[in-house]
């Protein structure tokens, strides 16, 4: 209920000066991505862009909306880095702070965009095109994101689970019974 509600197009809010715009498209060439940011605020800055109708300049924010709590790690924290630096190379800004809203706990955790999680991302995604180049799937441990997670179908988890899968390709192989033609 709560993505659904996020991932309305249709839907722009303004509250207390911030405009919100959901489900926005965003794209890097420089990271080699597309996707959508959950929510985008723009909120009054001395230092912003302009927006097509509206008058004064605006800072952006991107704030992604998670249905659990703020996990120990940097995962949520990196999609949204990734989020503002594909927003950064569209506007020609620069984002300072992004934001997740963790549905479970009802709280928005703000953050600075750090060089280190910008450089985090950056070698990601690094490391994503040449396993993408290389025709590379990654082995994955399933665990309880897994049934939360949308590559959930294109990641089959729970084929390897105790089958000991390197890849979809090898437990097709032996699921068929035959060679893989490359």
């Amino acid at each position: 209920m709560i993505h659904k509600r996020v991932h309305d197009v249709s839907s722009v809010d303004i509250r207390n000066g911030i405009i919100t715009v959901r489900d926005m498209p965003v794209k890097s060439d420089r990271l080699g991505i597309s996707g959508r940011c959950d929510a985008v605020e723009f909120f009054w800055s001395d230092n912003g862009i302009t927006l097509h109708g509206r008058q004064g300049q605006w800072g952006i924010c991107p704030v992604e909306y998670k249905h659990g709590h703020q996990k120990s790690g940097d995962c949520d924290r990196l999609q949204v880095t990734a989020q503002a630096m594909c927003l950064e190379e569209m506007f020609s800004c620069e984002i300072k702070e992004g934001a997740v809203f963790y549905h479970e706990t009802r709280e928005k955790e703000k953050f600075c965009l750090t060089e280190k999680l910008r450089e985090n991302v950056r070698l990601s995604f690094e490391e994503m095109h040449g396993m993408l180049s290389r025709g590379y799937t990654p082995s994955v441990k399933k665990h309880r994101g897994c049934d939360n997670c949308s590559l959930k179908e294109i990641c089959l988890p729970s084929l390897r689970q105790g089958k000991g899968f390197a890849s979809v390709s090898e437990y097709l192989r032996l699921t068929l019974g035959g060679e893989e033609k490359e």
